[in-house]
């Protein structure tokens, strides 16, 4: 696995624990299908949250969240609209989050945003 692959499945991971914290479950990793792929599919407080993860060492560029643009708002929505419809098996309340890590393994910073997009 190349070093960025290797550093956004770290940030994946860190997301991930972060909603684990929170008493939050799993329900899926990167579930991709033929629009795209969502990176964490989560179950919280009776909601089914949609989760984009934006790891970034700095911000020289641009903010991580900045970096999800109408055209990737559009893919996840596809996504999230086809698994609830085809995988999921109960009613409830759906959001898009978007978790950014910033920084290093060593020393990161979380900023957690729910319904970042509807």
């Amino acid at each position: 696995m190349n070093e960025k692959k290797e550093f956004g499945q770290w940030g994946e991971d860190t997301a991930l624990q972060y909603f684990i914290r929170l008493g939050a479950k799993l329900i899926q990793k990167n579930f991709q299908n033929r629009g795209g792929e969502i990176d964490l599919i989560i179950f919280y407080e009776d909601n089914l949250i949609f989760v984009e993860v934006r790891t970034r060492k700095n911000e020289d560029f641009m903010n991580p969240i900045d970096s999800i643009d109408l055209k990737k708002q559009k893919k996840i929505k596809r996504t999230a609209q086809y698994y609830y419809s085809y995988k999921w098996k109960q009613d409830s309340i759906c959001r898009f989050d978007v978790i950014s890590i910033i920084g290093s393994k060593e020393n990161y910073k979380i900023e957690h945003i729910e319904d970042a997009f509807i």
